[in-house]
């Protein structure tokens, strides 16, 4: 895996074996770590990425350490809930994985496709049923997308919460009535 932007390291793992049962669908629920080995970089203030799932032993930076645009960091695996090699990238607002919210990723000089045609994009961003690969050499660029980010107020949090809350109790009402049937 190499380094998608300049950052510094600000957490990394490298010592959760990758599942022996690679290719079967099964995940080792034991792990850890379910973001298995991974490395965390901070490019600028609310903007940090992820790499997770890499080879167990392969992860070749540290915490603190200095990285720039395509330098390697590790290789690919599938260590921790994985059930194949593959990489986990995301592009997140804080260090955090776990409070972290996900940010979308811009992508430079590509050439975005889907149904409805072909653009080269001199920064933008894909969405689902496109694909994007590098742009080829003299390919002009269209357009320079724009993204804002709305974060949600303490309203839209607490209720996402009590949301979430009324739920998971119909879930329980619902295996309530259940049990309440069966005995």
């Amino acid at each position: 895996m190499l380094a998608t932007a300049d950052g510094i390291v600000v957490a990394a793992r490298n010592d959760i074996r990758d599942d022996p049962r690679a290719g079967t669908g099964w995940i080792d629920i034991t792990t850890p770590d379910l973001r298995g080995n991974y490395v965390i970089i901070n490019h600028h203030e609310h903007a940090y990425t992820l790499y997770a799932h890499l080879q167990q032993g392969s992860v070749c930076v540290a915490p603190g350490a200095t990285v720039r645009a395509g330098q390697l960091i590790g290789a690919c695996g599938n260590s921790g809930h994985s059930s194949e090699p593959h990489l986990h990238f995301q592009l997140q607002d804080r260090a955090d994985f776990f409070t972290a919210i996900g940010l979308p990723i811009a992508f430079r000089h590509v050439l975005r496709s889907d149904r409805n045609g072909t653009a080269c994009l001199a920064h933008g961003f894909i969405q689902r049923d496109q694909t994007v690969e590098p742009a080829p050499a003299g390919c002009p660029a269209q357009a320079v997308e724009t993204v804002t980010v709305a974060k949600p107020t303490v309203g839209e949090f607490i209720g996402g919460i009590v949301t979430f809350g009324l739920v998971v109790l119909g879930f329980f009402a619902i295996i309530a009535r259940i049990i309440e049937a069966v005995i």
